[in-house]
């Protein structure tokens, strides 16, 4: 018999997905100059210490992670009309810094290409399950640009071994097209997997709520992971509290106001952007991941339509890896990354 997985293996597992044969490695040589210059993150690494790297490595394997429950709990349910949509696609390549070695992985952009279908055949699946159209929005047209290399890059080695391909398409803002989206591939998407992972508050309720409400609306089902940076919105409470604010887009009034007399600031607005999505009749089912050295959290949040007669099937997986890394805290989280990414980095011709 088989012996079951621990969380620290499933998630090296999702490591190697992510560095798969040292894909990304070749397509960031070959794009080294253009992915330096527009990488999302480059503002975050020349201030923060260079353990926030690992941040951006965790978050990938979490996407990862859930995708591959995700696609399969509902394939046999809506088998050939799954659909994913990035609402921060970026460039599709993360480069990790490990002391003086830049070690890159896929982004979220990439992972509804490889994971339900290199991560399937990793995983020994008899069937693999590819969506049947991804939606990839990147507001910055250079960084769009370089996306469109990535994963171009990326099809072409997929076309090469015979993979499975979604039909893909490009748009530059989540907030001015979700509603477009939706409305017209509402008959050929049956379930939507979507990933929204803001650099801060660009992300506007209306938009978010034109989402969730596509279940009722359409007769879809809508699943989110979103990460809620609680560290960035905490850095503009100044300004945000003293003025007419984006956050007043973002949670979609200024009720969020009241949070400008807590002290833990970025915890409040998080409550408050959590009972908003739960008045929609979603749950919420949050991951807490301490930035290293500051006594604030970032939140890895599931948002999942409320099911009265049963529980989620996502809900015990997440109650595991979330026991998991709270149990693990940062420094072992730490160097459970980084040992997997350096070994994955040596073995990539051997996976």
């Amino acid at each position: 018999m088989k012996e079951r997985k621990d969380e620290s293996e499933r998630l090296i597992d999702q490591l190697k997905i992510l560095q798969y044969y040292g894909w990304p490695n070749e397509i960031y040589s070959k794009h080294l100059k253009e992915i330096d210059i527009y990488d999302p993150h480059k503002e975050t690494y020349e201030v923060e210490e260079g353990k926030v790297r690992i941040y951006h490595a965790f978050k990938e394997v979490l996407i990862s992670y859930y995708t591959g429950i995700a696609i399969n709990v509902i394939h046999r349910r809506v088998s050939g009309s799954t659909c994913f949509v990035d609402a921060t696609a970026g460039i599709g390549i993360v480069p990790l810094l490990l002391e003086d070695k830049v070690i890159p992985i896929f982004g979220s952009a990439v992972i509804p290409l490889i994971t339900p279908t290199l991560g399937e055949r990793y995983f020994g699946k008899k069937e693999l399950k590819p969506f049947k159209m991804v939606f990839l929005m990147e507001k910055d047209i250079k960084r769009r640009n370089i996306l469109r290399k990535v994963i171009n890059e990326v099809l072409e080695r997929l076309r090469n071994i015979n993979m499975p391909m979604p039909h893909i398409e490009f748009y530059d803002d989540f907030n001015s097209y979700i509603h477009h989206i939706l409305m017209k591939y509402r008959n050929e998407c049956n379930y939507w997997l979507v990933v929204i992972d803001p650099t801060g508050a660009e992300i506007e309720w209306n938009a978010m709520e034109t989402l969730l409400n596509a279940r009722e609306k359409y007769k879809v089902i809508v699943d989110v992971m979103f990460n809620f940076m609680c560290g960035s919105l905490r850095r503009q409470k100044g300004e945000a509290c003293s003025k007419k604010h984006i956050f007043d887009e973002f949670f979609g009034d200024e009720g969020w106001r009241k949070c400008c007399n807590e002290k833990g600031f970025g915890e409040c607005l998080h409550n408050y952007y959590v009972d908003k999505v739960k008045s929609l009749n979603y749950e919420v089912y949050g991951s807490s991941i301490w930035k290293m050295g500051n006594p604030w959290h970032y939140h890895f949040d599931l948002i999942i339509y409320k099911h009265h007669k049963k529980s989620h099937p996502w809900i015990q997986p997440y109650r595991s890896i979330s026991e998991y890394i709270v149990n693990l805290r940062e420094d072992g989280l730490y160097r459970m990354l980084t040992n997997g990414l350096l070994i994955n980095y040596m073995q990539k011709d051997r996976m």
